[in-house]
């Protein structure tokens, strides 16, 4: 009750684009996990949600912000 926390923005699709893209593996697809909303800083969130969906996706959780600065 003492936090409030808002994730907002838009995204759209035409009919049928975002299953195709599903298909593609154009998305990375987790399971929802309430703690990290409120437990994790917003800075690190998508970090920490890759490095918890296994090894595959943990070197792309460690890319630099800015790849050019790689």
């Amino acid at each position: 009750e003492e936090e409030i926390r808002f994730f907002f923005g838009y995204s759209g699709w035409e009919q049928g684009q975002l299953t195709k893209e599903v298909k593609e593996n154009s998305w990375f697809i987790g399971d929802a996990n309430s703690e990290y909303l409120f437990e994790e800083e917003p800075k690190d969130l998508w970090r920490t949600v890759l490095r918890n969906m296994g090894d595959r996706y943990r070197v792309i959780a460690n890319f630099p912000e800015n790849p050019s600065l790689n």
